[in-house]
């Protein structure tokens, strides 16, 4: 009798720890989820973040490339004005007038020209 008796509290007790067993484990696998739900919220903010971000980068970089290229295009023109007037000067220094003068300007202006060649 006291086998059966203590057969019946023992498997009782099992019985007892499975169920504890089994609510730790589902609170255990519950409490996961929800850290990886958060987790996974976090992330899905962080990437919102980085494409809003990348989006305005990009906007950014069109607008200085613009930029770049309007001041590529003026400078352009500048030097495009500069070599004609330069274009000029040198007709003139190659002219038998310029050859002719025997001031120390002229060869100061011909060096000075040659050195805005290089």
């Amino acid at each position: 009798m006291w086998t059966l008796l203590l057969n019946k509290y023992v498997v009782g007790g099992v019985a007892v720890l499975l169920l504890l067993a089994s609510i730790g484990v589902s609170l255990l696998v519950w409490k996961h989820s929800i850290e990886t739900a958060a987790t996974l919220q976090f992330n899905k903010q962080q990437l919102e973040q980085v494409v809003a971000d990348q989006q305005k980068l990009t906007k950014t970089l069109n607008k200085i490339n613009e930029i770049q290229q309007k001041i590529s295009d003026e400078l352009a023109v500048k030097n495009q004005a500069l070599d004609e007037k330069l274009i000029g000067i040198e007709t003139y220094l190659t002219s038998p007038e310029a050859k002719k003068s025997d001031r120390v300007s002229s060869d100061v202006l011909k060096k000075t020209i040659e050195e805005l060649r290089k």
